[in-house]
């Protein structure tokens, strides 16, 4: 009788705590986990591109003046620097759209939680993904790279046993 007693304390309290609004709502939200998450992982590309800058930068100052290899040298540490500077500028970015996804998120979860919609909203992390996709999509048109995709393709297809079609000769 204890133990009953015991149970139905526990599940009326649980269901009494999950009543009430969450405190940091977008610790739950997947569009701010995933953009928290993207930033860490640049920071981490950061730390790996300052220690090449500084290689190349040590490779540089190492080389003979009026050599190729100095120029050579000099190539390798401008990209590193500017590779470097681009993650910085995309970690920046990842700051900011983390502060302004958390500022959108308190602003409409109270709305979710008035009206008993369900938080993480589903919908609003399919279409940021879909955004995310092409945002990240290749932009170069390059035809050798289609052309062997399309080959692959194509050999796979007519390779599968029981495909039905017939073979022709043109």
């Amino acid at each position: 009788m204890r133990v009953l007693y015991l149970a139905f304390l526990v599940i009326s309290l649980s269901s009494l705590a999950c009543n009430r609004p969450l405190n940091h709502p977008e610790n739950a939200d997947l569009i701010y986990l995933d953009l928290k998450k993207r930033a860490d992982s640049t920071l981490q590309k950061i730390k790996q591109a300052q220690a090449e800058v500084d290689k190349a930068k040590a490779a540089w100052e190492a080389s003979q003046i009026r050599t190729g290899e100095r120029q050579a040298t000099a190539d390798e540490y401008f990209r590193a620097v500017k590779s470097h500077e681009k993650l910085v500028e995309k970690h920046r970015f990842l700051i900011s759209s983390m502060a302004e996804r958390r500022s959108e998120v308190l602003n409409i979860y109270p709305e979710y939680y008035a009206q008993k919609k369900p938080w993480p909203d589903e919908e609003a992390f399919a279409k940021y993904e879909a955004h995310k996709r092409l945002s990240e999509a290749p932009r170069e048109w390059i035809p050798e790279l289609r052309i062997k995709k399309w080959s692959a393709s194509r050999k796979a297809a007519s390779s599968q046993p029981g495909n039905g079609q017939a073979k022709s000769g043109h």
